[in-house]
């Protein structure tokens, strides 16, 4: 069952509240925490101890993963859009009059993660680096 797109500012702004209610409570997806709070909430209950540099690498790791997966699903760097809302939103929370360039916000991103810009699929090099080298393979194989 589909739920129709909410018509008000206020039916948005409920509707905004009531997902993050649902993440925080359900999904437990919280606010982004800042670095300390992160790695102790991944550590404590593993009660493995990584390094910062192991730390940040798992969240790299998780991103080319999901990116080179999403991308033999099809998705390119066209499918990376806001949903509506929240550009509705951008505008009414303080931003009013500042405009979002999302091409070169989506060309400063993919350089960062060192993906390609217009098949937003991971680079070689990172995901080597990442031991993904089964992943690199089948990944570029398949663009071939």
């Amino acid at each position: 069952m589909a739920i129709p797109f909410p018509k008000t500012r206020r039916a948005l702004r409920a509707r905004r509240s009531g997902w993050q209610a649902f993440n925080d409570r359900v999904r437990c997806i919280f606010a982004n925490p800042s670095f300390h709070p992160a790695y102790t909430l991944v550590s404590a209950p593993s009660r493995f101890h990584y390094s910062v540099e192991e730390f940040l690498r798992g969240g790299e790791h998780g991103r080319a993963l999901k990116c080179a997966i999403n991308n033999r699903l099809g998705l390119t760097a066209a499918d990376d859009k806001l949903p509506p809302i929240s550009l509705m939103l951008w505008a009414e929370e303080g931003a009013v009059g500042v405009t979002l360039n999302m091409a070169t916000r989506l060309k400063d991103y993919y350089q960062v993660q060192d993906w390609e810009a217009v098949t937003r699929r991971p680079t070689r090099e990172p995901l080597r680096r990442l031991a993904l080298g089964e992943v690199e393979r089948g990944l570029w194989r398949a663009a071939a």
